[in-house]
């Protein structure tokens, strides 16, 4: 699980992490602390959004996002599915993988070891 304060880079290098790993939950409008703040606006114009930010990586794969109000705060829930073959890629052609509670990029042999993995 990932707490995201608002949308930013690091939305779709989360989503890009836990597609090619075991998949995962973005809250978006929550801050690292786990403080509510919500997204603020329009839900529909705010998930769009977020689709925005799947729709710049490399095949993304399969996503879910729902709204959530807590307290009268609007948080974006958006739940990714693990990959069960092929990758995500970052727009430059980067390919994250989540380890612990960080996301890492995959050079060298770890890159082609994964990747034959995928094929």
């Amino acid at each position: 699980m990932e707490f995201k304060r608002g949308f930013s880079r690091a939305v779709p290098a989360a989503v890009a992490a836990f597609s090619n790993t075991d998949g995962g939950v973005i809250l978006i409008g929550v801050t690292d602390r786990g403080k509510v703040e919500g997204v603020g606006g329009n839900g529909a114009r705010r998930e769009g959004q977020l689709h925005r930010c799947a729709a710049e990586l490399h095949n993304p794969g399969r996503y879910h996002v729902r709204r959530l109000d807590v307290g009268g705060r609007l948080v974006l829930v958006m739940v990714v599915e693990k990959r069960l073959e092929g990758f995500c890629q970052m727009s430059k052609g980067q390919v994250l993988v989540r380890r612990g509670a960080s996301n890492r990029a995959l050079i060298g042999a770890r890159l082609a070891e994964f990747i034959a993995a995928r094929s």
